[in-house]
Formats: structure tokens, sequence, C-alpha cells
């Protein structure tokens, strides 16, 4: 999301998502550098998202995007954005669950 109304873009997301049944359904709330969105513009945009499909979305955000805690923002599941320098691969272990290996690197199976 940008900062522009946060409502009319989370109506024009639900619209274009249609039904959200098994959706993970997320609001990116990031830094731009032409728009950026205020942490109240988030918590409206989760509050529509919430109020139309019954459920939170998850918050994909940054670790220096909130600078101090929101109510509404906090009771969303997170998705810390990450970015590292050596991408992650990850792939399936003998026992079905998934481990992260370096680019490059080696590991055991879990």
């Amino acid at each position: 999301m940008d900062a522009e109304n946060p409502c009319e873009q989370m109506a024009n997301f639900l619209s274009v998502v249609g039904r959200t049944g098994d959706i993970l359904l997320v609001v990116d709330f990031e830094v731009y550098e032409s728009s950026q969105p205020t942490a109240s513009q988030a918590a409206a945009a989760v509050m529509m998202v919430k109020s139309v499909t019954g459920r939170l979305p998850v918050l994909y955000t940054g670790r220096y995007v909130l600078s101090s805690a929101n109510s509404m923002l906090s009771q969303c599941p997170l998705w810390l954005a990450n970015t590292v320098r050596a991408p992650f691969v990850r792939r399936a272990g003998r026992n079905g669950s998934c481990g992260s290996i370096p680019t490059g690197g080696s590991a055991a199976d879990p």
C-alpha cells in the first residue's frame, strides 16, 4: 500500500481477490520513497480487510517501519521483511519439514 486512501486500496484489493476463503491476505506496509503510508493508514487498511472478511490479514513490514506500538497492527500475524545479501533456499527434509540453507551452502536434512 502507499499513502493514498487505504480503504479504497483495500476495496480494490478485495475486489480483485474475490472469494477470500483459503487465500492468505497480506497488507504490505513498507517504506516507499514517493508515497509513505502512516501507521494509522495501515491500521485503517487492516480494519477494512477484517470488516469485510472477518479475519485479520498478515502484516508484511520491515523492522524499522513502525516507530511505536499500534493496537490494531499488533493484532496481525507478522511477516517481517528481511532483505539479506545471500538468499535462502527452502527444501523439505526427510520428515517433510523445511530447513533454511544459504545458497551455495550445505546442511544435513533435519
